[in-house]
C-alpha cells in the first residue's frame, strides 16, 4: 500500500544508470542542466517512478468506471432434447404450435438448436460506500504515485548535481595539485644549486628531492581520481564513461541561499513531493477502512437484458426483454467482514505510524542539511583566511630563503601548509555549494533550479 520515500533515494541513484543511452547532442562543454536532464531521461528509477505513475492513473480510471453502468454482449449456442428446454426454447423462438404440440409426444422431443444474441446492462445502485471507498482510494494513491515520481526526478537531479560537483572538484584539485609541484621543483631547482655553489648541506637537498617526489606521486593520485570521477559523473548520466566532455567551471560559483532553520523545517513540511506520497497513502488506508465497513450494508443493482433467439446464429426470430432489481444483504458470514475491518484498521495505523516515522526523518534531514551548510559555510571562511596566511609565510621564507638565511626545509614546510590551506578551501567551497543544494532538496525545492521541469 505504501512506499518508504527519503533523502536515502539520492545516494542509491548513484549505483544505477541506463547502459547504451543516448549522449547529449552537443559535443564540447557538458553543462551541468544537460547532464541532468540526460539522467532524467536514462534513470531506471525514474522510468520505474514514471511507470507506476501510469499504473496508478489506470488504476483510479478503473475504479471510477465501477460507479457506471456496465454493458456486456453475449452468443450462446445451445443445442438440447430436454423437454422442458425444447418447449421454452420453440417459446422463446416464437416457433411454437399448438397443432404440433399437440401431434407430438413432449416427453421425447427432437434435438433442436437455439442461438441467443443478448445485450445486458447492469448497474450498482448501492454498495454500501465501497465503490465510492475504492474510488477514492484509487484517487490517492494516484495522487502519491505521482508525487513519488516528481521526489525521483528531484533525486536523481541532486545525485547527477553531486556527481558533476565532485568530478569538477577533482579537476581542480588536479589543478592545485601540479601547481604546488611547479613551486616545489622550483625550490629544489634553487636547493640544487645551492648545494652547487656549497651553499647547503646534502642532507637538506635530499630532504628536498623527497618532497618533490611526493608532490609527484600526489600529483598521480589526483589525476588517476579525477579520471574516476568523471566516469562517475557519466555513469549517473547513463553515457559512455570515457567520454570527452569537458565540465563547466562556473557551477561551483552558484551563492547558497540564506535560510533559517525553521523556515526550513516549516517549508520542508509544505513542499516535499515524498511527505504529500505519505500523507495520501495514509488517506488511502483510511478510506480501505469504509470500504472494508461497506460489506455490512446491504447491496442494490438493477439490471436489464434484451434478448434474440433464432435456431441460427445471430438470427432474430423471437426477441424479449428482462428487467431486474436485486437487493443482497450478507447477514452473516463467520466473522471474515469483521476481519477485513480489522485488518483495514491495522492497516491505516501502521500506516499512521510510518507517516510519524517519515515526519522525523525528513526533520533529521533538514537539520542535517542545514548544519551541513553552515559547518561548510564556516569552514570556508576560515580556510580562505588560512589560505592568505600561508601565501605571505611562503613569500617571507622564499625571500629569507633566497637570501641564504633560511632553510629549505623550512620553506618546504611552508610550502605543504599553503597546499594543505588551498585544499581546504577548495573542498569547503565545493560542500557548501553541494550542501546548499541538498538542503534545498531537503525542503522542497528543486536541487537544480537551473533544469526546468
Amino acid at each position: 500500500m505504501r512506499k518508504t520515500v527519503s533523502l536515502a533515494l539520492a545516494a542509491l541513484l548513484l549505483t544505477t544508470a541506463q547502459a547504451g543511452a543516448e549522449e547529449p547532442a552537443a559535443a564540447g562543454t557538458l553543462t551541468l542542466p544537460a547532464a541532468v536532464e540526460q539522467a532524467l531521461r536514462s534513470s531506471p528509477m525514474v522510468l520505474q517512478a514514471r511507470a507506476q505513475q501510469e499504473q496508478a492513473d489506470a488504476g483510479r480510471r478503473e475504479a471510477g468506471a465501477m460507479r457506471l453502468p456496465h454493458l456486456q454482449v453475449r452468443e450462446v449456442a445451445l443445442r438440447t432434447d430436454s423437454p422442458a428446454d425444447a418447449f421454452g426454447l420453440q417459446l422463446m423462438q416464437e416457433r411454437f404450435s399448438f397443432p404440433a404440440f399437440t401431434m407430438s409426444d413432449p416427453n421425447t422431443p427432437e434435438a433442436m438448436n437455439n442461438y441467443a444474441t443478448e445485450f445486458e446492462a447492469s448497474w450498482p445502485v448501492f454498495t454500501g460506500g465501497r465503490v465510492m471507498a475504492g474510488i477514492g482510494q484509487a484517487d490517492r494513491m494516484a495522487t502519491a504515485a505521482a508525487a513519488v515520481s516528481s521526489h525521483t526526478q528531484e533525486a536523481v537531479a541532486l545525485a547527477t548535481a553531486s556527481a558533476y560537483m565532485n568530478a569538477l572538484l577533482a579537476q581542480r584539485a588536479v589543478h592545485l595539485a601540479e601547481r604546488a609541484y611547479e613551486t616545489t621543483k622550483k625550490h629544489v631547482d634553487q636547493a640544487q644549486a645551492f648545494f652547487e655553489a656549497g651553499m647547503m648541506v646534502e642532507s637538506d637537498l635530499l630532504q628536498a628531492q623527497v618532497q618533490l617526489a611526493r608532490m609527484e606521486e600526489k600529483v598521480i593520485s589526483v589525476r588517476n581520481g579525477a579520471q574516476l570521477a568523471r566516469a562517475g559523473l557519466f555513469r549517473v548520466m547513463g553515457i559512455a564513461q570515457d567520454a570527452g566532455y569537458a565540465l563547466d567551471p562556473a557551477v561551483a560559483e552558484v551563492q547558497p541561499r540564506e535560510v533559517a532553520l525553521d523556515e526550513a523545517l516549516v517549508g520542508a513540511r509544505e513542499r516535499r513531493h515524498d511527505v504529500k506520497a505519505v500523507a495520501a497513502q495514509v488517506d488511502a488506508a483510511r478510506l480501505g477502512i469504509k470500504r472494508a465497513q461497506g460489506e455490512y450494508l446491504p447491496e442494490i443493482f438493477v439490471s436489464g437484458k434484451y434478448a434474440l433467439n433464432a435456431d441460427n446464429i445471430f438470427g432474430d426470430d423471437g426477441d424479449s426483454f428482462t428487467l431486474m432489481a436485486m437487493a443482497r444483504w450478507n447477514l452473516w458470514n463467520w466473522g471474515q467482514t469483521r476481519a477485513r475491518v480489522s485488518g483495514a484498521r491495522a492497516q491505516h495505523t501502521a500506516a499512521q505510524q510510518a507517516q510519524r516515522s517519515h515526519d522525523h526523518q525528513i526533520e533529521f534531514e533538514v537539520r542535517q542539511a542545514w548544519q551541513q551548510m553552515e559547518e561548510a559555510r564556516a569552514r570556508l571562511a576560515v580556510a580562505q583566511g588560512a589560505v592568505a596566511q600561508a601565501e605571505k609565510a611562503l613569500q617571507i621564507l622564499e625571500s629569507r630563503f633566497e637570501q641564504g638565511v633560511a632553510r629549505v626545509t623550512d620553506l618546504l614546510d611552508a610550502e605543504t601548509m599553503l597546499d594543505d590551506a588551498r585544499v581546504r578551501e577548495l573542498n569547503a567551497g565545493f560542500d557548501l555549494r553541494r550542501a546548499a543544494r541538498t538542503l534545498d532538496f531537503a525542503v522542497g525545492l528543486p536541487p537544480v533550479p537551473e533544469v526546468s521541469r
